[in-house]
């Protein structure tokens, strides 16, 4: 414990024993709180200012007015009234072209067009035909990343308010007519007029019913009318189907004709072609036959010469290796004698008999390898014999099959030239009048049908055409009269059953209350869990714990994590480094835990060194917080167990970002900042983790940062039970996992983390 004060105090002094060093210290506390505070400043209150978004709004709507509607509606002018007072966005009142180059230049963010036709299309609904009025809406996605949703919500809340100012129009126009209805009801003479409704609707209900009558006897005199077309139709039918079958097989027959005669012209042609090819390919055929006999009569002769000249110099070499054997052999007996019949070593005298033997019977073998060679090209040269008089018989048979093939040819291309071809050249003119014959009387036959069959179906078509109207007519007025007398039995049992007293009964109806209602039919309550006052308060916690996360890493590259040689002895007091050799076991310089036979262990250096990363990780969290809460003025229900939150956090990444350092040298720099750009994007400090893909969601649970913002969440707006508690225990398993690195784990890497950071260092660049 006493070297471990020992390296604080000293690493203390030596960082503040000038100016430099002072200001190189507050410069590490206040960076990172610089970071939390404009960030979270930033964020403070974004959608408060929605009013600077620039939103285009194009009105182009004619209005509509109908005979229904006698006065003239436009509710794109009621829109952009509404719009004009509205404050939420940056509305600007502009023409279509000015619209969309502002949208695509990215001079406003959105821009909304009311279409000429939107009064007309919300109108319908009083029709059959009821059709949807729709807004266009451009956005510009490119811009920004919130400002799209903003100005969505924008929109969305025009359309709602259009929805719910016609719903209101139209039960206001329904209740004010139920009013004026509860009024005529009250009336004296009321019954007197339902009465006389009753007899008016009754006499128009038999009218329109005689009328309908009336139009179904012209309907049926019409139907006997096309009775006699139909069977002067069914006639003219009959006799276009004998011509249609005359007229067809005049068309096959000249088709027969015109294909015979194709026929006889291509045949013709194809047969003076082949015989004319054939004739050729048999000349050419014989001069081929001559000169591949030719070839391999050649290629034989010489192939055989050089196999025979082969065969004679492999078999004199393998006599010249016969007679380098015998040689050998003779050598191998006198040496065998001379050995016997000398005190010679017994060792070496097998060895070199061995070694003759073994050379002897290699040369024997190649002998027996180049006669067996001499005797394969010997047998070549017999082979090359047998093909050159094959070749010569084979040549003489082709010869004569060849002249038996072209004097054939010669006798068909003399039969079809005299005899054949005057023949079809007769019958292809004869063919040829024979068509053109058949093509006139087929276009003639055609002619006349056409022009009957028109007739008669344009005076059938007329006829159908002025029945179905009238039988329509008459189905119309039948329904008409129909809903007549629905109408008047309904009256009349309205008037009966007590409809003018229930009328009467709801003349002091509050209309406009009433439209209100069904506008908006359904109003929200919103009650706040645990509310936050505003959106920069909402982002503190994650800005403050990020600041943090920095803050030691920013301790941890400009700091030196480990202590130097000459640093060590002189905290234990045994002057310089020099001295120490000698003493006791060889020295590794510049090393972690060498000096641990002098007292100096290495968890002593580790502690010693961490102390002063601590106080200062501890200085930077505290100036945060205190920021957050009296600069910034956040919202905060536990203000002790924020600065609490910012304490832990500040021991558990400053001793997870030093462990890293001490244990890997650079390469665990590098892992802090893979970790904190991992949980930056992953731990839901501005969306919901559901949101995340879904291996953000697998591993947030592993990172310090979701423990660490929900623990100060529940500081800034309130804690759900232990939640707060549960959240700083989890926080604290990362400082045993820091503990465990840089204390347990860290002694096998060191030496290695000791040559990586020699091998660095000699790059004279890193």
């Amino acid at each position: 414990m006493r070297h471990i004060w020992n390296i604080f105090v000293r690493d203390l002094s030596n960082a503040t024993k000038n100016v430099i060093g002072i200001v190189v210290l507050m410069g590490l506390v206040i960076v990172p709180a610089m970071y939390a505070w404009f960030n979270i400043a930033g964020s403070w209150d974004p959608y408060g200012n929605t009013k600077n978004l620039k939103v285009a709004v194009v009105d182009k709507d004619k209005g509509y007015k109908s005979d229904l509607v006698p006065v003239g509606i436009n509710a794109g002018n009621t829109i952009e009234s509404t719009l004009r007072a509205n404050t939420q966005l940056n509305w600007q009142f502009v023409d279509r072209k000015t619209g969309l180059d502002g949208v695509y230049s990215g001079k406003y963010y959105a821009a909304i067009i009311i279409p000429e036709n939107f009064s007309r299309d919300m109108m319908t609904l009083f029709s059959t035909h009821a059709k949807r009025a729709r807004i266009v809406y451009y956005i510009n996605e490119k811009s920004n990343a919130i400002a799209p949703h903003i100005t969505d919500q924008g929109a969305d809340t025009i359309v709602s308010q259009i929805d719910a100012t016609f719903s209101k129009t139209i039960a206001n126009i329904a209740l004010e007519l139920a009013n004026s209805v509860s009024k005529y009801s009250s009336d004296s003479n009321a019954n007197l007029y339902l009465s006389n409704l009753v007899t008016n609707l009754t006499i128009m209900s038999g009218n329109l019913s005689n009328g309908a009558n009336q139009l179904r006897a012209y309907s049926s005199l019409l139907g006997s009318a096309v009775d006699l077309m139909d069977s002067a139709n069914s006639i003219m039918q009959e006799t276009g189907q004998d011509a249609g079958k005359l007229s067809s097989s005049i068309q096959g027959m000249n088709k027969s004709v015109r294909s015979v005669n194709d026929a006889l012209a291509s045949s013709s042609a194809a047969m003076q072609k082949a015989l004319q090819a054939s004739a050729a390919s048999v000349k050419a055929l014989d001069s081929q036959i001559d000169s591949l006999a030719s070839g391999i009569t050649s290629q034989s002769d010489a192939w055989g010469a050089e196999a025979q000249k082969l065969s004679q110099d492999v078999s004199t070499q393998a006599g010249r290796y016969d007679q380098a054997a015998n040689s050998l052999q003779k050598l191998r007996d006198s040496v065998n004698q001379t050995a016997t019949s000398t005190t010679f070593d017994d060792q070496a005298k097998s060895h070199l008999l061995g070694r003759l033997d073994a050379q002897i019977s290699q040369l024997r073998t190649v002998a027996q390898d180049h006669r067996h060679l001499s005797t394969t090209l010997t047998d070549t040269v017999n082979a090359a014999s047998t093909v050159k008089s094959t070749a010569a018989t084979q040549k003489a048979n082709l010869k004569k099959q060849v002249a038996s093939v072209a004097q054939a040819i010669k006798s068909a291309q003399d039969d079809y030239t005299n005899k054949l071809k005057p023949q079809l050249d007769s019958l292809a003119a004869s063919l040829s009048q024979l068509a053109t014959s058949v093509s006139t009387v087929s276009v003639d036959l055609t002619s006349s049908l056409n022009g009957l069959s028109k007739i008669n179906s344009d005076t059938d078509s007329s006829m159908a055409d002025a029945r179905k109207s009238l039988d329509a007519s008459a189905k119309s007025l039948s329904n008409i009269a129909g809903k007549l007398d629905s109408l008047a039995t309904t009256v009349r049992s309205a008037r009966s059953g007590g409809l003018l007293s229930a009328l009467g009964a709801g003349k002091n109806i509050d209309a406009t209350l009433l439209a209100n209602l069904f506008a908006q039919p359904v109003s929200m309550k919103r009650t706040a869990v645990y509310p936050v006052a505003n959106y920069g308060s909402q982002m503190a916690p994650f800005y403050t714990v990020l600041a943090i996360w920095v803050g030691s890493v920013i301790l941890v590259a400009m700091m030196e994590a480990k202590i130097s040689d000459k640093g060590k002895a002189a905290v234990l007091g045994l002057g310089e480094v020099p001295a120490l050799v000698g003493k006791g076991k060889p020295l590794r310089p510049e090393t972690p835990g060498n000096m641990s036979y002098f007292g100096l262990h290495l968890r002593e250096e580790y502690f010693g060194r961490y102390l002063v990363f601590l106080l200062l990780a501890w200085a930077q969290a505290t100036l945060v917080c205190m920021g957050d809460l009296w600069y910034l003025r956040i919202q905060c229900d536990h203000p002790w167990r924020f600065f609490f939150v910012g304490w832990m956090c500040a021991f558990v990444f400053s001793n997870l970002m030093y462990a890293l350092t001490v244990s890997f040298g650079a390469v665990g720099k590098a892992i802090a900042v893979i970790l904190l750009v991992m949980q930056v994007a992953g731990t839901g400090g501005t969306f919901p983790v559901q949101m995340l893909p879904q291996a953000f969601q697998r591993i947030y649970p592993l990172f310090p940062f979701t423990y660490a913002m929900a623990a100060m969440r529940d500081s800034i707006a309130g804690s759900y039970g232990g939640d707060f508690w549960a959240q700083m225990g989890y926080l604290g398993i990362f400082a045993l996992v820091a503990l465990l690195i840089g204390v347990i784990l860290r002694r096998p890497f060191v030496w290695l983390t000791t040559w990586f950071t020699h091998q660095v260092d000699s790059t004279k660049v890193y």
